[in-house]
């Protein structure tokens, strides 16, 4: 299966807020700075993107201890820059894309859990106001 860009972002874009929260969650996760996470998404990267090519840079350095996590994520990109997808990326350098599923999951239910909060935060809708009772005309 081959993940594309239109499969994992989200519907709705979360306020700057709520993008900073998930920002922060994803970089937690993965143990890198919230700077890496922002720069993925200038790059126009989904969220969903970016927990996959952290996943995957995080599993190349488990089996290449030489790399840095820079230069893990940086081969990863160069990859996914020249056309590859998901699966194929996964499969040239040996790494199993089922952990890199859970992780995918994961960060989606934290965006939809950021996304439910935005919308309980809003303002409810106002109550309609009770129409005046009819006024009497004299003569009826």
């Amino acid at each position: 299966m081959d993940w594309t860009a239109a499969s994992v972002q989200p519907l709705v874009r979360p306020t700057p807020a709520g993008e900073r929260r998930v920002t922060d969650a994803i970089a937690k996760d993965y143990k890198v700075g919230p700077s890496v996470v922002t720069d993925l998404r200038n790059r126009k990267m989904g969220y969903g993107e970016i927990t996959i090519a952290l996943a995957l840079s995080q599993e190349l350095m488990k089996q290449n201890k030489t790399l840095s996590q820079s230069q893990a994520l940086d081969t990863i990109l160069a990859k996914r820059t020249a056309g590859e997808g998901w699966g194929q990326i996964a499969h040239d350098l040996h790494l199993k894309l089922g952990h890199v599923r859970n992780e995918l999951k994961k960060a989606e239910k934290q965006v939809a859990r950021v996304e439910r909060a935005e919308k309980a935060e809003k303002v409810e809708k106002m109550e309609k106001p009770e129409k005046p009772a009819k006024v009497e005309r004299p003569g009826r």
